[in-house]
């Protein structure tokens, strides 16, 4: 594995400030969504390595700064948030060091510039959020802002996709899988917080209310294990369905996206383990699983480059 210093060097990140930018934005990524960085910095191209950090680590903040926005102060958050981001990318330049590094990021992917939009407008879906009364709201929240905060980094891996349309399909169903997880996982969280990621639809199905969860757990918690039982079961199903991305993506990113898959998958096992418990703690990862994981596909990886350099 090279050195975050040679990775800087092959994305051509050279002045001394934006490389401290950029070594800040990884530290703040791994601390935050550990299995995943660990899969990128083992597996991506390294030239692609910073600028996918960069992106996760704006689409980070903005989520923080809706999070940590006090009841209507969501929307005024999110457009000076928008006007800073706006401004950086017309300047190329920003005294935010993650929009610094967002701007250099653009500057080696125009494309992105769209995709940075399409996440703003997106994330005044967030910044109104409350809860959802149904699994169709659910759903448009996860075309509207899950979607677009996901291709910030997808559009990344699948540059010059043949069927734009398909490859963003395929994104939509990963995007609808991961959130389904991070919403139970973190159900403990958003029940203190009273803004559940778990409809009251889908309660009601179970026979269940908000006042339920807020109770905690009872001696008989069947109802709510049932529950995330069916919510990992339909988590599962999109993942199912995304699998084509595999054969999309740039090929030396297909390593790290079948990683991901993996991930998400014991993610959803380690979620279906704890049934109820998710509503005490969030489920983890076992350290030992996710090492095995990574150490298999890196495997693979290394396999793949030396074969494809003895064919040439």
């Amino acid at each position: 594995m090279r050195s975050w210093s040679s990775t800087l060097d092959r994305a051509a990140v050279d002045t001394p400030s934006l490389r401290a930018d950029f070594s800040e934005q990884r530290k703040r990524v791994a601390e935050r969504s550990r299995a995943e960085y660990m899969a990128a910095r083992l597996l991506l191209p390294t030239s692609l390595l910073p600028d996918v950090v960069a992106v996760v680590a704006f689409m980070h903040d903005s989520d923080d700064l809706l999070d940590r926005a006090l009841p209507g102060e969501g929307i005024s958050r999110l457009a000076s948030w928008e006007e800073q981001t706006r401004e950086a990318l017309q300047s190329g330049d920003s005294p935010d060091s993650t929009l610094r590094c967002l701007v250099s990021a653009c500057g080696r992917h125009p494309g992105l510039r769209d995709r940075v939009e399409s996440f703003l407008r997106g994330a005044a879906v967030e910044a109104s959020w409350v809860g959802f009364g149904s699994e169709a709201e659910y759903k448009e929240y996860v075309a509207a802002y899950s979607l677009p905060a996901f291709m910030l980094s997808a559009c990344l891996l699948g540059q010059g996709s043949e069927d734009a349309a398909a490859y963003e399909g395929h994104c939509h169903e990963l995007i609808d899988a991961m959130q389904r997880i991070d919403f139970l996982s973190d159900l403990a969280e958003d029940v203190a917080s009273g803004r559940l990621g778990i409809s009251l639809e889908t309660l009601d199905c179970h026979g269940l209310a908000p006042e339920d969860l807020k109770r905690g757990l009872s001696p008989d918690s069947s109802a709510l294990d049932q529950l995330v039982r069916q919510q990992v079961e339909r988590a599962e199903e999109s993942l199912a369905a995304a699998r084509g991305l595999t054969t999309m993506v740039n090929p030396d990113c297909g390593p790290f996206v079948s990683a991901l898959f993996e991930v998400q998958e014991l993610r959803a096992h380690a979620v279906r383990r704890a049934g109820a418990l998710v509503l005490v703690a969030p489920p983890d990862i076992s350290g030992l699983r996710l090492a095995r994981l990574l150490i298999k596909y890196l495997a693979k990886a290394i396999w793949k480059r030396a074969a494809t350099a003895g064919g040439q």
